[in-house]
């Protein structure tokens, strides 16, 4: 078993949703990359080179595990949180209870302009039958 160590900008953040330690900040931890050779995990031989490996980010300065909102414990990753697309709706909405509500009138896609247009067409259509037939 072979073990690494390094010094790496990790992420941040309080596990609960609500809290406004939830939105992620930059800390530093320490990278502990574990190896483990054929050898290690009970095989006979000479195979080379490295069975399979983990990797595991813990925190550089203890201090900074809780989180400063709430004092639960913090979770620490390498990988900066996505921002997608923004639709146009609350991206907490629904962990928020969707206090903020659903408005169908918030154009929030190519979709939705799609299917107004479909809409138009339609009563457009709808209008020339009932003259055609009147």
């Amino acid at each position: 078993m072979n073990q690494t160590r390094e010094i790496v900008q990790g992420w941040a953040h309080c596990r609960h949703g609500l809290c406004p330690g939830y939105m992620q900040e930059q800390v530093e931890a320490v990278r502990v990359e574990t190896e483990f050779t054929f050898r290690d995990m009970g095989g006979k031989g000479s195979v080379p080179g490295v069975e399979r490996s983990t990797v595991e980010l813990l925190w550089a300065d203890p201090d900074q595990a809780a989180c400063p909102a709430c004092g639960t414990p913090r979770e620490i990753t390498d990988q900066e949180r996505p921002v997608y697309e923004m639709s146009g709706y609350d991206p907490m909405g629904l962990v928020n209870g969707g206090s903020s509500g659903f408005d169908r009138m918030v154009v929030n896609s190519e979709a939705d302009e799609r299917v107004a247009a479909l809409e138009a067409q339609v009563a457009k259509l709808a209008a020339l039958v009932e003259s055609q037939g009147a």
